[in-house]
């Protein structure tokens, strides 16, 4: 009976190691068919700059578009790979892609502070008026990131005084994070401190709200 056992367990083992060495052999092949474009897409969404300015220079398309419908451009946006980003952009990626929230690449520029990227980005035409599926502007987005930012928006007439989803404006969101700088910016702009969001609260009200 214990020889019986044993020979049981050998097999078992056997057959999950021949499983496992399956398993990886599936994993190299996959990783052998992988397209350069889907190469790009991993690479970005890594931040290797190393192996997408490789890519990038092998001739790989930098606007490819995968079956969610995002390029190596948004990946890069969406985690802050500030130098992924440039080297996308200089290499012609196309800079008025949406992620699925309707983010822009300069509303993530705007997020994470880049101002030498953002001013790039508005030098280069891109929209600093859209707004995500729920409002947002750059403008918002770069609110709590930098001054600069916000004074870089405000200069290429961003509207100062748009709405997200819940009513809330540029000045709101600086109040919200007693963002002083980018508050007087907007003042200064002549944004609005008499209008109301959803919850019937100003900028100003909101500035007074206690903090947890």
């Amino acid at each position: 009976m214990q020889k019986l056992i044993l020979v049981v367990i050998f097999l078992f083992g056997f057959i999950v190691i021949q499983c496992n060495d399956c398993r990886d052999i599936n994993s190299v092949m996959k990783a052998e068919v992988i397209t350069n474009e889907e190469a790009l897409l991993v690479a970005a969404q890594a931040g290797s700059i190393t192996e997408v300015d490789s890519l990038v220079s092998e001739g790989v398309d930098v606007n490819y578009i995968n079956s969610d419908g995002i390029s190596a451009l948004m990946y890069a946006s969406e985690n802050g790979f500030i130098d992924v980003m440039i080297s996308l952009i200089t290499a012609g990626a196309d800079t008025s892609v949406k992620d699925g929230c309707g983010w822009t690449v300069l509303m993530y520029a705007a997020y994470y502070g880049a101002i030498d990227l953002v001013n790039s980005l508005i030098a280069n035409g891109s929209d600093v008026a859209a707004q995500c599926d729920n409002g947002v502007t750059a403008l918002m987005s770069g609110i709590n990131s930098s001054a600069d930012v916000t004074n870089a928006l405000i200069a290429a007439d961003a509207d100062i005084n748009a709405k997200n989803s819940g009513g809330w404006t540029a000045l709101m969101y600086a109040s919200a994070s007693f963002s002083v700088e980018s508050t007087n910016a907007l003042i200064a702009a002549g944004a609005d401190t008499s209008v109301k969001n959803n919850d019937g609260k100003t900028a100003y009200d909101i500035s007074q709200m206690p903090r947890s």
